[in-house]
Order: C-alpha cells, then structure tokens, then sequence
C-alpha cells in the first residue's frame, strides 16, 4: 500500500516499472495501470509483479525493489527503493524556478525534501510518502489548550 502525505500530487509510474502493479481484485483482473495520480492523502494497494519473492533463500539478500514517483507540482522524478523497512531522504527542487519576491528569502532558499518511510505493518508494506516537516496532533499532558 502507498500512501500520499506530502501535501503534493505524486504520481507512481508503473508502465516501465518491473517490480510494482496496482492490486487488483477478480473484478478488475483485465485492467492494466501504467500511472497514478495521488492526491494528497490518498492511497493506493499495490503488488509485487515478480512471483520469484516466494523462493528467497535465508543467505541471499532480498530482491530490489523500486517504486517510480514523480511528484507533479515540482516536475520531480525519483526512484525509491522499498526492500526493505527503511526512512529515506530524497532532496526536492523545484527546476526552472525563480525566486518569488512575495517569500521570504529564508523560506524561498530552504531546501525541500521527501521522505519516504517504509514500514512492516500486519505482514503488508506500506510506503508512505512524506514532507520533512511532520505535525504530530497528540497533546502533552497538563496542556489545557
């Protein structure tokens, strides 16, 4: 499953991609997906493609696999490796841009990031895909506000 929290639109490329597909129930078993477009917070059930994951051997290390990403508003295209449960950094930059007088120079000049986080959960890969900034709802104990 991958899910979208960066606040952009990400599009997963699965036309040349040889590891993913999207999961598809009996119903939908003729459709083959080449893109999808990932609003921000949304998510989608993937699968592996390659059959040969049932064989691993205990000595060998696992098969690579990669998700395609292309984040839209930033004409951003990445590789992420999702093998294994991993949190990676990906720099983000936004090509052609110049600098918008109406910013801050500060915040116009920090770099942009995406992590991807890539966790084990109830025997299914997630892949969640997110900013550098994460905003945590949980209130301290004593917090009246």
């Amino acid at each position: 499953m991958c899910h979208n929290t960066t606040g952009l639109t990400a599009k997963l490329m699965l036309n040349d991609n040889p590891d993913f597909a999207v999961f598809l129930d009996k119903d939908q078993a003729q459709e083959d997906y080449k893109e999808v477009v990932l609003e921000p917070g949304a998510s989608v059930p993937l699968q592996v493609k390659r059959g040969g994951l049932n064989l691993m051997k205990l000595n060998e290390p696992p098969p690579q696999l990669r998700l395609f990403v292309k984040i839209v508003e930033l004409d951003e295209a990445m590789q992420i490796p999702v093998e294994r449960a991993d949190k990676r950094y990906f720099p983000l930059t936004k090509r052609g841009a110049s600098v918008d007088r109406s910013i801050p120079h500060t915040a116009a000049s920090e770099p942009r990031g995406l992590i991807s986080d890539v966790v084990m959960m109830d025997g299914a890969l997630q892949i969640y895909l997110r900013t550098v900034v994460q905003v945590s709802g949980e209130r301290l104990k004593g917090d009246k506000g």
